[in-house]
């Protein structure tokens, strides 16, 4: 019998959950799955780093950077929960007792043991675009000729990602850390904040355009 979409995700989140590839388990009370949605999204998110209400709730985007989305996704009257949003690694960067501790970024080699399980996630989902919010989720979606995201922020690049037979490239959109921006009140950044809005109108206007052309395909009939 086939194995359903959810399903596929839940057996990868539940082998994550005891994954010892890196040192982070050594932090890890609950491994910390991935959010959004999972019928066909035509962006997947990955952020840079994790945040204290994400460990403690056992998902992504609990904190500040679902805030940002909120206010960045409204300005393009789109709702922050029709796409999906994972994290470069599923565990801790270090010991977090209290809410308002920072989690640190993760290390390049953390980030490289976890990558399988976001290909994985990508793979299932078969988004037409991902955007990588920062330098840690880019090394993530880009790990050779990793792109820095101060030179490079609103650039696309080919990321390949598994498919049912064969990888299959799917274009990455280099764009600012939504942690910096929950740090940097839009009112004392407005450039940086309108900036990171243009790329996600770039990515999210691609993702659309493509799924738009998939469903032209989808309907045309042989002559």
């Amino acid at each position: 019998m086939q194995t359903s979409l959810r399903e596929n995700l839940l057996n990868l989140w539940d082998r994550y959950a005891q994954c010892e590839a890196c040192l982070l388990h050594r932090y890890r009370r609950i491994a910390v799955r991935s959010i959004g949605n999972e019928t066909g999204p035509l962006v997947v998110f990955i952020l840079d780093r994790l945040e204290p209400q994400d460990l403690y709730r056992g998902q992504i985007l609990q904190g500040d950077q679902q805030n940002v989305l909120e206010v960045l996704l409204s300005f393009l009257k789109r709702d922050y929960r029709n796409y999906y949003y994972v994290s470069p690694v599923a565990c801790p960067t270090r010991w977090i007792h209290t809410i308002d501790d920072l989690v640190p970024l993760p290390k390049v080699p953390e980030v490289m043991s976890c990558r399988p399980r976001v290909l994985s996630e990508i793979g299932y989902l078969q988004p037409h675009v991902v955007v990588a919010c920062g330098q840690s989720a880019v090394k993530c979606a880009l790990p050779k000729k990793t792109p820095q995201v101060l030179m490079s922020a609103g650039s696309m690049f080919p990321m390949s990602v598994p498919g049912h037979h064969v990888p299959y490239q799917v274009p990455v959109m280099v764009t600012n850390s939504l942690h910096t921006l929950g740090r940097l009140p839009e009112a004392e950044q407005a450039e940086l904040w309108h900036e990171t809005c243009q790329h996600l109108y770039s990515a999210i206007s691609v993702a659309e355009q493509l799924h738009a052309l998939q469903g032209e395909s989808y309907g045309r009939s042989d002559p």
